[in-house]
């Protein structure tokens, strides 16, 4: 008996040691996974920043980054444009650096924040929609714009921004910070209309299927593509609102290159809006076309079917009367009543299939 004790006592604590690992060990592993966590220990990510002093002729005199972005110590006649890319509220510290006042920041943080031009004291919010990738999803272009700077903030590499940065100190680049944001609007809506020419020749191959070889993938391209389009066409529209907010913000220099900008982004505003209605409407168009074919193929299947039903009546009655299985019919007893109604039933189907052939049902 002590010797059964022992031995019981000795297994207790070993299971006893075993369970107090296992414990430990989950423990362990809950403080790692908690301290992963991003709640647990908030990173935020740094933006990346690139700022450029400019003089009035739009000549490059500085470049840097947050540091230079922060400095507002600027000789007469130039101006500064800083860049960001990251989300505004990783970009709010430097813009608040700028001056840009709270409320300005507060309407571009609104998610999904549409295409609009509003003023805020000193400081004056635009913001564009631009294409980046296919499909056609457009993505906010916040820019702030003040007598002596301008910033743009873009959550994701912009390549109205990178086309901006190589045309600086060229002959056409903008010479103040008004110029540099309506020249963002132009290039801005050059790229949503380079987008918006690309849906033409995919609906004219759309347009040969759905009359050639059509298959269940053309209706949800088509939806895929009115949906893109009327986007589009709702930026056009948004756009040439802000073009006319803009000239009642003017450049203090009114320079020429400033009213060409002016007027080629209004422009290319109205023709985005004009194309991708049209080519939305041409989507719709082929929806349309393509669900009239789809029901008169299902119409025409249904038709043969109908005539083929039509035809076995007869021949079905006949089957139904003589398969009954009563003692006195007079008809199961003739010689040649097999072949006699085997004759009836292929003249009946013949007249049928004639009549049917001669209206062109068949």
């Amino acid at each position: 008996m002590r010797l059964r004790s022992h031995t019981a006592s000795t297994a207790l604590g070993a299971l006893g040691t075993a369970m107090q690992t296992i414990i430990d060990g989950v423990a362990a592993a809950v403080h790692a996974l908690a301290s992963e966590r991003p709640g647990s220990q908030p990173a935020t990510p740094d933006p990346q920043v690139g700022a450029v002093i400019l003089d009035a002729e739009g000549r490059p005199l500085k470049r840097g980054g947050v540091d230079l972005a922060k400095t507002l110590t600027l000789s007469d006649g130039s101006w500064l444009w800083v860049d960001i890319e990251g989300s505004v509220a990783v970009a709010e510290p430097v813009l608040a650096a700028l001056g840009v006042e709270r409320p300005a920041i507060r309407s571009a943080l609104q998610p999904e924040v549409p295409p609009t031009a509003t003023g805020f004291g000193d400081t004056l919010l635009v913001v564009y929609h631009e294409f980046i990738t296919s499909p056609a999803i457009t993505h906010p272009l916040a820019v702030f714009v003040t007598d002596r700077f301008v910033a743009t903030c873009h959550a994701s590499p912009s390549p109205t921004v990178a086309a901006l940065t190589e045309s600086l100190g060229r002959p056409a680049s903008p010479t103040s910070p008004q110029g540099l944001a309506l020249a963002t609007g132009r290039l801005a809506a050059t790229h949503l209309l380079d987008a918006a020419d690309r849906y033409e020749p995919t609906l004219d191959d759309i347009e040969d299927r759905v009359f050639g070889d059509p298959d269940d993938t053309i209706l949800e391209q088509l939806t895929a593509f009115k949906r893109e389009l009327r986007l589009l066409a709702r930026t056009g529209r948004s756009h040439e609102r802000i073009a006319g907010r803009l000239e009642e913000h003017p450049d203090p220099e009114h320079t020429l290159q400033h009213e060409r900008d002016l007027d080629a982004f209004r422009e290319q505003s109205h023709r985005l809006l004009s194309l991708a209605t049209m080519h939305a409407g041409t989507a719709g168009d082929l929806t349309d076309g393509y669900l009239a074919m789809s029901a008169h193929r299902l119409n025409r299947v249904m038709q043969i079917l109908t005539v083929i039903t039509v035809i076995f009546v007869p021949l079905t009655l006949l089957a139904g009367i003589y398969g009954m299985n009563f003692q006195n019919m007079p008809e199961l007893t003739t010689r040649n009543g097999y072949f006699v109604i085997l004759t009836v039933m292929f003249v009946a189907v013949v007249i049928q299939a004639f009549f049917f052939r001669r209206k062109r049902w068949i």
